[in-house]
Order: structure tokens, then sequence, then C-alpha cells
């Protein structure tokens, strides 16, 4: 069963502290099923590597979430918006397959 994920990522920490961009993820557990609870946060763990810590500081001083996990659908994913500021998109999402869960891989299909 493959689960969706919205990755909200990149805080603004110059003015609003909101996440400037996002990526879909798909995510396949290839691991022993009675262990998928961990799921969300073995993707946890490789957002980390990705985007760096979860929070970031507006003007250094204010915390802010550097990365969110979201769930999400998979039409979501097909369709993958980007976020928007005013009329313009604030860049072209990723969308990434992983195959978790098999012997603490986490591979990117």
């Amino acid at each position: 069963m493959t689960r969706y994920w919205r990755i909200a990522h990149g805080a603004d920490t110059i003015e609003s502290g909101f996440c400037m961009f996002v990526d879909y993820i798909s995510t396949r557990w290839d691991g022993f099923p009675m262990q998928r609870g961990c799921e969300e946060a073995i993707l946890r763990d490789w957002c980390r590597e990705r985007y760096g810590r979860e929070v970031g500081y507006v003007q250094g001083v204010a915390p802010c979430f550097n990365w969110l996990i979201m769930r999400s659908t998979k039409e979501e994913f097909q369709k993958a918006t980007p976020v928007m500021w005013g009329e313009a998109p604030a860049g072209v999402p990723s969308k990434i397959r992983l195959s978790i869960g098999n012997h603490g891989k986490v591979e990117i299909l």
C-alpha cells in the first residue's frame, strides 16, 4: 500500500516564517507489515537529512517550522501544486517516490 505526503519546506526566515516550497512524496512500505507504525518517523528522519533542522528562526529570533510533514492523497501527488506567493509559484514542486522499511534503508525509486 502506498501512502502520500506533502512536505512544506524552506521557511521564509526574513519575513513571514511560512514555508516557501513543497515536495510531494509517495512511500511504499517494504518492511514487515507490523512495523509500519514507524513509517512517518522514518520519513521524518529522511526529511532531516534532506531539509535540515525542523525549526528555523525568523530574523534569527522567532521560531518557525523549517519543514512540515502532512498527509496527502494520490490526486494531490499527481497534481503537485506549488506554493503560491501572490500570483507566482514559489518554485517547482518535486515528486519523490520512496521505498522505506526494508532493513533500515530509504531508497528513492
